[in-house]
C-alpha cells in the first residue's frame, strides 16, 4: 500500500510544510448545483448544473517525536506546526495542497483547523482536521481600450522550445516542479527520466535539474 504524504504550501512556495505522518484519512467532494421543479406532465424534475468547488477534509497527525513508519526523519514540532497554519489561516490567503501520488495538487481555503492531543496515550502526538474549500481564481476582465492597445503591438517571435535548467531547493518535489514548469504534476517523470532519477522521494538540494520544454512535440 501506498503511503501518500501530505504537502503545504504558501505564497507560491515561500513558506512549505511537509507533514511526515503518512496520511490517515482523507475525504475530497466534488459537488454539483442541482435544481428541482415540477412540470404538469412528468411532475418533479431535477436539473444538474454547473459544478460547486471542491471541498477537501484531511485528519492526520503531527508527531512529536520520531518513529520508524514516518516519511521524513526531520519535521517541526507539533506546536510549529499549529502557528504556521493558524498564521495561513488569518492570513485571508489561499493555501496549496498537494497529497503525494494522487492527482490531488489544488489552491484552497483553509475553512477550519482543529487539533488536540490523543487521549490518554502521553505521546505528545497532536492530532488534527483540516477542512478546506477550493480557491478559484477570478479573472479580470481588460477594458477594450487596453485590449485595443495590444492589439497594435507585433507579435514577438516565438522562440524555439529548449531543455532549461533548475536547482533543488528545500521542499521541491518532482510533483511540484513539474506543476510550475510543465503545466501538470502528472508530467513529473518526464523530469525523473530526463535526469536519471530512480527514487523521487529523495531530491538532494543544490542538485542541478533539467527541466523538459513545456510543450510537448
Amino acid at each position: 500500500m501506498t503511503m501518500q504524504q501530505l504537502v503545504l504550501s504558501f505564497e507560491n512556495r515561500s513558506e512549505v510544510l511537509e507533514l511526515p505522518w503518512p496520511l490517515q484519512e482523507h475525504s475530497l467532494g466534488n459537488p454539483h448545483n442541482t435544481y428541482t421543479f415540477n412540470t404538469i406532465n412528468t411532475g418533479e424534475v431535477l436539473a444538474i448544473g454547473r459544478k460547486k468547488l471542491k471541498e477537501l477534509t484531511i485528519t492526520s497527525t503531527f508527531p512529536s517525536k520520531q518513529y520508524p513508519f514516518l516519511l521524513s526523519k526531520k519535521f517541526p514540532e507539533p506546536n510549529a506546526c499549529i502557528q504556521k497554519i493558524e498564521k495561513w489561516r488569518l492570513s485571508g490567503k489561499p493555501i496549496r495542497v498537494a497529497i503525494m501520488d494522487t492527482d490531488i495538487n489544488l489552491a484552497m481555503a483553509i475553512e477550519s483547523f482543529e487539533y488536540g492531543h490523543a487521549d490518554g496515550d502521553g505521546s505528545g502526538d497532536v492530532v488534527f482536521t483540516l477542512s478546506l474549500r477550493e480557491y478559484s481564481y477570478l479573472n479580470v476582465e481588460r477594458s477594450k481600450k487596453a485590449t485595443k492597445s495590444r492589439q497594435l503591438k507585433s507579435r514577438p517571435t516565438e522562440k524555439k522550445k529548449s531543455v532549461s535548467s533548475y536547482v533543488v531547493k528545500k521542499g521541491d518535489t518532482l510533483w511540484d516542479l513539474a506543476d510550475r514548469n510543465l503545466g501538470s504534476g502528472r508530467r513529473w517523470r518526464e523530469i525523473a527520466k530526463l535526469n536519471g532519477i530512480k527514487n523521487p522521494r529523495r531530491l538532494q538540494i543544490g542538485t542541478k535539474l533539467k527541466i523538459p520544454p513545456r510543450s510537448k512535440k
